[in-house]
This record gives structure tokens, sequence and C-alpha cells, in this order.
């Protein structure tokens, strides 16, 4: 009995991380020869390094490791079969508005009226009442950690990111219905690190130096909600 409950009590914390889009048909938001599913790639990687490398020693997923093709529900899939206890989504931004730049992070948001109609979709296209009902609790049991992990994340990306150029600008914590964290069975978020379309912020996300700031971020913001 000691030892398994050493054991439990040693398990290292498991985090999924997400590369947002992937695979031939779906680039992200794009400037010039730059893709967000690449740079998004390249941005997860880091984190898992930074969490790996930590005295936690923490079991990092990656729902994607190359550049391929997931649906949302493929990638919730993965995070939730690992049993992770966090869902990260790290995404590029862009707008047909070059001045546009910041950092925004999204939980998710159970007051919209479309919810209770994707939490029924998503239980099964047949879906009882009783069903929709337990999708619904379980998800938001959910809700005010995952909205802990965002402004966590958040607040610790945004801090190390003005470390290197204190133009970094915050878009805020902002709440919305989205698939992939509406099918995550734990705390979950996405993260925009910036727009891609803005020419000074698109320098910044291409500087390995300030990609690593964002990973070190992200990876403070985890271990302090883990914590």
């Amino acid at each position: 009995m000691l030892i398994l409950l050493a054991a439990a009590l040693t398990t290292a914390p498991c985090i999924a991380l997400d590369a947002g889009h992937g695979g031939p048909r779906d680039d992200g938001t794009t400037a010039l020869e730059h893709k967000e599913k690449m740079l998004a790639l390249q941005l997860v990687r880091r984190v898992r390094d930074a969490l790996k490398g930590s005295l936690a020693g923490y079991d990092v997923v990656l729902t994607r490791d190359e550049d391929k093709e997931l649906s949302l529900i493929d990638r919730a899939r993965i995070a939730n079969k690992a049993g992770c206890r966090a869902l990260i989504s790290v995404h590029i931004n862009g707008s047909v508005e070059p001045v546009m730049h910041g950092i925004e992070a999204y939980s998710l948001d159970t007051q919209k009226q479309r919810y209770i109609r994707r939490v029924g979709e998503l239980a099964s296209a047949q879906a009882s009442d009783i069903e929709v009902i337990l999708r619904d609790l379980k998800t938001r049991r959910h809700a005010a950690r995952s909205a802990q992990l965002s402004e966590l994340v958040h607040q610790n990306m945004l801090r190390s990111a003005q470390s290197i150029d204190d133009d970094v600008r915050s878009n805020g914590v902002r709440k919305d219905l989205l698939l992939l964290l509406l099918a995550a069975d734990m705390p979950s978020m996405l993260i925009e690190v910036g727009y891609l379309s803005n020419r000074r912020e698109r320098e910044r996300l291409l500087d390995a130096r300030y990609q690593q700031a964002l990973a070190t971020g992200i990876a403070a913001g985890v271990k302090a909600f883990v914590q």
C-alpha cells in the first residue's frame, strides 16, 4: 500500500500541448512564406522542453509533433486518453488590419446560448437529455479551473515576452465557445501568442530568443497552475 501511495504521489503531471492547425490543407494564418502551423509547432516543442527540463519532470503529450492534419475532436481525444491535467492550444493570430498586435488567451464560455446545443452535439448525434446534462456538468466542472489556467499562462507569458520587448501588448483574457476546449475533459485554454500579420510582431515571433521567452512564460504559467 505504501509503495503504491508513493508511486501515485511521485507520478509526473501530464500536460497536453496542441500546436494549432497542420497538414497540407490547413496552414492557419500566413504572412509572406511564414505559416502559423509551423511556428506553433516550434513553440510547443520549446514549451515541452521547458516543462520536461524542470524539477517536476512533467509528462508532456503533443497532439502533433509533425505537420499533419488533425480534427479538433481528435486533438481533444489524445489529451483525454493520456489523462492530462491541462491542455494548452497554441496559435498565432492574423488580421486584415496590419496594426493589430498583442497576446490574448481564451477559456471556454459556458454562458453563450449556443453552448448547450454544442454540448448535445458532442455528447452524441442522438443524445438523450440525461447525456446532455451529464456532459454539461462535466464541462462546467472544469470551467473555473480553465479560467484560472488562462490567467496564469497569459500573465506569465506576457511578463516573459515583455522582458525581451516592452512593446508587447496584452489583449486580455477572454471566453469563447471553442470546440477543442468543449471536448477536453480537463482544464483547457487557447493562447494567441501574437499577430503574424503585424510586421514588428512577425519579426519577434521569428526570433529564437523571443520564442524561448514565450515558451518559458507558458511553462511558468503551467507550473503555477499545477502547483
